[in-house]
């Protein structure tokens, strides 16, 4: 859960639309819970419109070449261009103060665009959405479209919704008891949704058809703002397992799903 202050960092960034879905999630849970951060947002969003509405002027072609012909100088060449009158001769100090900030704006603009991380790969993206979608999940309040604890009421209500059966199991008796189940969807495409609870921590099962010829992967553990992401490939099915449960516990949990079942 984001405090204040991490929260007000992130708010440009919102605003400009530069979040991934996770982090975008998080900061719409904490402004929709927070008066004071959702009047800075409010703020915010006023201002930028406001500014949006402003009107734009070009630079003046005479302003120009004079800050052109002051870079120049600055650099000892001489200038080619048409002289300055001599009432711009006093404006040199203010000249040379303008080709100063216009290069220091060039060197922070290419510090910005090095700096930035290189984009997320395709498991990387799809870990965000399956984290996404488990918080969506909570906030919603909408953990289960069929609320049981019992598998054979709700593998059944999977049947006509899907074109594939999910593994759906109870491990009560481990200490994972089932909730229920919800049809969501992940890069577009519908997965099978099944719910588990340890003590007060939410467990997410996504399940959904392989490949034909997608061969099995061991578990690959993925962390990302506190939530973990556990995905492997196995007899045909895709799956992933996401929760802010502790790593031992859940890759426990991965352990019991991804155990050999009767037929």
């Amino acid at each position: 859960m984001r405090n204040c202050q991490d929260t007000l960092q992130w708010l440009d960034a919102y605003w400009d639309n530069e979040l991934d879905p996770v982090n975008t999630l998080e900061i719409e849970q904490h402004l929709q819970g927070c008066t004071a951060c959702s009047q800075s947002y409010e703020e915010l969003r006023t201002l930028g419109i406001a500014l949006s509405d402003l009107p734009r002027h070009r630079i003046p072609a005479v302003l120009r070449e004079q800050v052109r012909s002051a870079l120049r100088a600055e650099a000892g060449e001489e200038s080619k261009t048409i002289p300055f009158p001599p009432t711009a001769r006093a404006s040199w100090p203010w000249l040379t103060a303008i080709a100063a900030m216009l290069l220091l704006c060039a060197l922070l603009a290419g510090v910005l665009l090095t700096s930035r991380p290189p984009p997320a790969s395709a498991s990387e993206r799809e870990s965000q959405e399956v984290i996404a979608s488990h918080i969506r999940s909570l906030m919603a309040s909408h953990l289960a479209d069929v609320i049981s604890t019992d598998e054979h009421t709700v593998k059944p209500w999977f049947d006509g919704k899907l074109d594939f059966s999910p593994p759906v199991i109870d491990f009560a008796k481990e200490g994972f008891p089932l909730i229920g189940g919800r049809l969501d969807y992940l890069t577009d495409k519908p997965v099978a949704a099944i719910v588990y609870r340890r003590d007060k921590h939410v467990i997410n099962l996504f399940c959904r058809p392989s490949g034909p010829k997608s061969p099995d992967s061991l578990p690959q553990l993925v962390t990302h703002q506190g939530y973990h992401v556990v995905t492997w490939t196995q007899q045909g099915r895709n799956c992933w397992v996401v929760s802010d449960l502790n790593e031992a516990e859940l890759q426990q949990f991965v352990e019991l799903v991804r155990r050999p079942t009767p037929g």
